[in-house]
């Protein structure tokens, strides 16, 4: 599944509308939980290909996904009808990271969803950028990333706020983390 950032800017009703528009059909909607987003998959009639709207309590924001036989096509339609942030706009945000929490702790988020599958060492460096940074809550942000890209290299960083972080909850998700890492 190809995940796509959306834009702050960007509501539901955007994306419901651009699925009208592609033709469309509601296939199923997954009520979240604690461990499980809020999710509304459209399809295409005929195809084994979806649109996900996903409301992500964790991440604390919104995104789409594709997924399926067609995903490709499906995913640069959607781009072209709704303000998504491309790897562009990452990598030009984390050049000069806000200094502000909240946004950085959705840029953060920007970043979980479009790493790659393996490691890259430039998607490690916007994960220090959390893991080191002042505010605990931007660190837990950090963490909760390490579970939407599952790279054992992350292990290292994790351990440092299991065992030294001064905040109590940073440690205990940290913790967390580690042991559904590493099983």
């Amino acid at each position: 599944m190809k995940r796509i950032p959306i834009a702050s800017s960007v509501e539901k009703d955007d994306v419901v509308r651009a699925a009208y528009f592609y033709n469309l059909e509601i296939h199923d909607f997954i009520v979240g939980d604690a461990t499980r987003p809020t999710e509304t998959i459209y399809n295409v009639p005929g195809e084994a290909t979806f649109l996900h709207y996903v409301d992500d309590a964790l991440l604390g924001f919104p995104y789409v996904a594709v997924s399926g036989e067609n995903a490709a096509a499906l995913a640069r339609w959607i781009v072209g009808q709704i303000e998504t942030v491309s790897l562009d706009a990452l990598t030009e945000a984390f050049a000069s990271p806000p200094s502000d929490p909240s946004a950085l702790r959705r840029l953060l988020g920007h970043a979980f969803l479009l790493a790659p599958e393996c490691f890259d060492a430039a998607f490690d460096e916007y994960f220090r950028v959390g893991f080191d940074h002042l505010d605990p809550g931007v660190r837990r942000q950090a963490i909760v990333g390490v579970g939407y890209v599952g790279w054992p290299e992350l292990t290292a960083p994790l351990r440092t706020l299991a065992e030294q972080d001064p905040d109590a909850d940073v440690r205990r998700d940290a913790r967390a983390m580690l042991t559904a890492l590493l099983g």
